[in-house]
């Protein structure tokens, strides 16, 4: 790691410096303090609008009711719906899309669009046994859930035809 040192600020590369006397920040580029800060381009922060916060808003009120309805169905437990490991702190993390919102956004936010899954699976040492990640990026045929899951989708795709 390079230390700060005091130095003539000459620039390396694309960047030039000011060839005044100073604290060099930066060994590969070679640049004092306020040729480093000129530097750097600052991005302006994108105002987030009002419908992104609201569609925000929403999708944390669907994951919501999404688990309580999953723990009311259960008599209070928050089972995995393909491996049965109970969740101890479900979160909007555990819901799983059956069709992704890339794919019809207009489904997102629709109650059978789900499976309550854990991150973790039985194994907790080994995170490619997640049922969450399984069915997002896995081999889903092979899922208890999949058969199930095929004909809500089928329902889904065709509910709004």
């Amino acid at each position: 790691m390079f230390k700060p040192t005091i130095g003539i600020c000459t620039g390396k590369g694309e960047h030039t410096g000011c060839g005044q006397s100073g604290m060099i920040m930066t060994n590969s580029r070679r640049l004092c303090l306020s040729c480093e800060q000129k530097r750097k381009t600052k991005k302006p922060i994108k105002k987030m609008t009002d419908k992104k916060r609201e569609n925000i808003k929403t999708s944390i009120q669907y994951y919501r009711i999404a688990i309580a309805s999953h723990i009311a169905s259960n008599m209070g437990k928050c089972p995995c719906e393909e491996c049965g490991v109970n969740i101890e702190n479900p979160s909007g993390m555990n819901v799983s899309h059956i069709i992704p919102q890339s794919v019809r956004a207009d489904l997102y936010h629709n109650p059978l669009n789900h499976n309550i899954l854990c991150k973790v699976g039985d194994d907790k040492r080994n995170w490619s046994k997640s049922c969450h990640l399984q069915w997002e990026n896995g081999n889903r045929s092979a899922m208890k859930i999949y058969a199930n899951n095929m004909k809500i989708k089928e329902e889904l795709l065709n509910l709004n035809k």
